[in-house]
């Protein structure tokens, strides 16, 4: 029996109900005891369960007998406060900012010094989901969301436009991917009426009750009572499609569903109020994106293809492979892995097409689309494309770059970036970039023409 997940290990069934050999005993022990503790037996078995990884509870088993209780309580104590010595007070965060070796390489918050920013860290990183219920009840009105669907109705629509205009296709499989594309179904309705109705979650934080005497206890409270609830509530929440922090700011693909998040429908993504064609630009590079998923999956569907349009995609994505195989990661002076990255820098590149399109038109309506900044000598244009370029604004340590480059389908972030805009001949006018440069280069890959 196995997770299903990469990496992961077989399980090995514990059975506690019959004799067990020397190392066994320590585990059924240790169930017997953490269902006794959790209070959770009128649900949870103490004869049987399955364990992950049992050659390691042979060997450590062993060597823990060598040492004395106190010892081991000790050792126990002191990688508690090791690992929560952020929840601690300034001093001891000082501490752990003061040895980077006790951060983890795969460390995705900062520690704050005051309080009042290690504070707001961890409410968002812990307490999200009743965060986001906060945040949807409070702000986000039906006009917003009224917003919100306009926008995603303009890319499904584009897209269908897109399609149809590709002429190297056949028309048949034209006409088919746009049924495709206009059946497409999004979830962010299911996300934002999830946190707006959502009761399955709410319950619970009434026994939460923090104190003001120690920010570790109400931290380690509040954690203790987040376990138990997903421990006894597992099988009723196994239907919920829903992230476990709501804000975060990502889509996914699936077969014949725009999966959009419900992060990227707020600040510095979308913002309601400003610009329509601003929000565009800014959501274009994520929804543009899990189109461009769409439309490769219908095309490297063997029912769809046909020889001739088969050969002009592959062409198209050798080109993109290629090019993205001379980019430098200049942080660990290696090249990108192009064939690694090609279905995610397909994506990327329709993605900033079908974006242009609807910016195209959007300007060509008249001025009424049109606005500046004060004080910034931009045109509208390249207004749209610095705020476009500032979501992928990122930094990263040597060592996380070089485990991105080895495991990642994805590019790193600037080069998504300026991978995607130098093969747009609209970034290159609106900026005046010189022919022959980066950012201006002489051969282009493109999905919307026949390169």
């Amino acid at each position: 029996m196995n997770y299903g997940e990469e990496d992961s290990e077989p399980l090995e069934h514990l059975n506690c109900s019959t004799e067990t050999q020397n190392f066994t005993i320590h585990l059924c022990t240790i169930l017997e005891k953490f269902v006794d503790f959790s209070n959770i037996s009128h649900q949870y078995s103490k004869k049987h369960a399955y364990a992950e990884r049992s050659h390691f509870v042979q060997n450590v088993f062993p060597v823990i007998t060598n040492f004395t209780h106190s010892s081991v309580a000790n050792y126990l104590a002191l990688r508690y406060i090791i690992a929560h010595l952020d929840d601690l007070s300034h001093f001891f965060r000082v501490l752990k900012l003061s040895h980077p070796d006790m951060i983890p390489l795969n460390a995705d918050h900062k520690i704050g010094l005051s309080k009042w920013e290690h504070c707001t860290e961890w409410i968002s990183r812990y307490m999200s989901y009743p965060l986001g219920q906060v945040y949807v009840r409070k702000r986000l009105s039906e006009k917003h969301m009224e917003d919100i669907r306009g926008i995603v109705r303009t890319f499904i629509q584009d897209a269908g436009y897109y399609i149809l205009k590709q002429r190297w296709m056949k028309k048949n499989m034209r006409k088919k991917f746009v049924t495709s594309i206009e059946n497409l179904k999004n979830s962010i309705e299911h996300y934002v009426n999830f946190l707006r109705n959502g009761t399955k979650f709410s319950f619970y934080m009434e026994d939460f009750h923090p104190k003001n005497e120690s920010f570790l206890e109400n931290a380690m409270d509040y954690r203790k009572l987040t376990f138990r609830f997903y421990l006894l509530n597992f099988r009723a929440l196994e239907d919920e499609d829903f992230p476990t922090d709501p804000f975060i700011v990502n889509a996914y693909h699936s077969p014949g569903i725009l999966d959009l998040r419900f992060g990227i429908f707020l600040p510095p993504v979308y913002q309601y109020g400003r610009p329509r064609l601003l929000n565009i630009a800014t959501m274009g590079t994520t929804i543009g994106h899990e189109l461009g998923h769409e439309i490769v999956a219908f095309l490297e569907d063997p029912e769809n293809f046909e020889n001739d349009t088969l050969q002009i995609y592959n062409e198209k994505k050798k080109c993109l492979e290629d090019q993205y195989s001379n980019f430098d990661v200049k942080k660990i002076g290696q090249k990108v892995k192009g064939k690694q990255t090609i279905h995610e820098n397909l994506a990327d590149l329709i993605g900033i097409e079908i974006t242009q399109q609807i910016i195209t038109r959007f300007l060509q309506r008249g001025n009424g689309n049109r606005f500046l900044l004060p004080a910034l000598d931009f045109s509208t244009e390249q207004i749209l494309y610095v705020s476009l370029a500032q979501m992928w604004c990122s930094v990263s340590s040597k060592e996380k770059e070089q485990l991105h480059h080895d495991r990642d389908v994805h590019a790193p972030s600037d080069i998504r970036i300026t991978g995607i805009l130098r093969n747009l001949r609209e970034f290159s006018e609106a900026f005046g970039c010189i022919p022959g440069s980066h950012m201006n280069p002489i051969d282009r890959c493109a999905f919307r023409l026949r390169s």
